[in-house]
Formats: C-alpha cells, sequence, structure tokens
C-alpha cells in the first residue's frame, strides 16, 4: 500500500511540475514525462480504462506525429513472421518507456531551440526491428504527460 500511495503522490507532485514554465521547459517536460513512464509504470493493468483502449480512441494520441507503431509480440516460429500485440494506450506507453530506457531518444531543434523529441522503440534482446517512432513537440509532450498522469490518478481512485 505505501507504494501506491508513494506513486500517486509522485504523480500529483509531476503534475505540479508541468506548470513550471522557463527556458528549460522542454528539459522539464522530458524528465517529468521519464517520471511518468518509468515509476509508476509497472503499476498499470493492461486490462482497464485507457491502458485497453485502442490508440485510435484517444484523440491526443491520434494528434501525434507517428512513423510507425506495430507492437511486437514476437514472431512466430515456422515462419518468423512477426507477431503483434493490439494497439492499445498500454501497448504504446510500454514502448515510449522502452525507448526512453534503451536511450532511443532524439532531440528536434528549431532555430537552435530544443523543443521536441522523436522517441523510438526496438523489439528485442538484440533491439533490431524497430516497432515504434513517435514525435512530439513540446505541447503534445506536455499533453501526453498529462494524460498519463490523470490517467493513473483515475486508475488508482476506482
Amino acid at each position: 500500500m505505501e507504494i501506491q500511495k508513494f506513486n500517486i503522490d509522485f504523480v500529483k507532485r509531476t503534475v505540479h511540475l508541468l506548470a513550471y514554465q522557463d527556458e528549460h521547459d522542454m528539459t522539464n517536460l522530458l524528465n517529468c514525462t521519464l517520471g511518468l513512464v518509468m515509476l509508476p509504470f509497472g503499476r498499470i493493468r493492461d486490462d482497464r480504462p485507457p491502458w485497453n483502449q485502442m490508440i485510435e480512441t484517444i484523440p491526443l494520441l491520434q494528434s501525434l506525429h507517428m512513423p510507425l507503431f506495430n507492437p511486437i509480440k514476437g514472431y512466430d516460429k515456422r515462419t518468423d513472421n512477426p507477431i503483434y500485440y493490439p494497439k492499445t494506450v498500454g501497448a504504446f506507453l510500454r514502448r515510449i518507456r522502452n525507448g526512453i530506457a534503451q536511450q532511443e531518444i532524439e532531440p528536434q531543434y528549431h532555430n537552435d531551440k530544443f523543443d521536441g523529441v522523436i522517441i523510438r522503440n526496438r523489439f528485442g534482446s538484440k533491439l533490431g526491428e524497430c516497432d515504434l517512432e513517435v514525435h512530439f513537440s513540446q505541447d503534445q509532450l506536455r499533453e501526453f504527460a498529462l494524460f498519463i498522469a490523470q490517467s493513473y490518478i483515475e486508475a488508482s481512485e476506482e
């Protein structure tokens, strides 16, 4: 129970940090997002909203520039073809988490200002095939972090 309280308190404190804006805003946003996808992540239940919802049902996720999202579950042993998970919010969050953990983050600059990131995930222990590439602008990253935080908070109240 103490872990659950710590996780929700952490999420609520992170929401306050997301309101902070200055010349290091993108760094703060990235740090907050990192904390939100890494720390309470193990507590999500893939069978509950919003984690079990298909990403196309979430307007925020539809608005992202996502050239690739095919969450690989494994490979068919007979054909060596990939087997995919459904494209749920939980699968998306898991790929974001793994991409961050694998340091597959590419900063984006416009007019010498750090104002976005690209996160990729590579599947498997050999980090081979890419199954996620998503581009976040500064505003989208803030909205995404707030969406994740609010989802954790709502799930904890059930």
